[in-house]
């Protein structure tokens, strides 16, 4: 199992959160994450393989936290 939660909080921008993988579940395997910026009651969804932190690939985890915070939609 690999906790995902510490890269993809090195590539969130301020004021977003992980809801997915949750804190007390770091081994989720499933792709699909899931971020939030509650004071604009936005959501973001991305998928990021676990392979992509097996091998280290950061790049492709940067890339697509980034395409996922700039889709956001506003959900209230």
């Amino acid at each position: 199992m690999i906790d995902r939660r510490p890269t993809i909080e090195k590539y969130l921008p301020p004021g977003w959160v992980i809801v997915q993988p949750a804190p007390n579940n770091p081994g989720y395997i499933d792709d699909q994450c899931v971020f939030q910026k509650p004071d604009e009651y936005k959501e973001a969804t991305a998928r990021l393989p676990v392979k992509w932190f097996l091998d280290k690939d950061c790049f492709q985890i940067r890339t697509e936290i980034q395409r996922a915070i700039e889709q956001a939609e506003v959900k209230i």
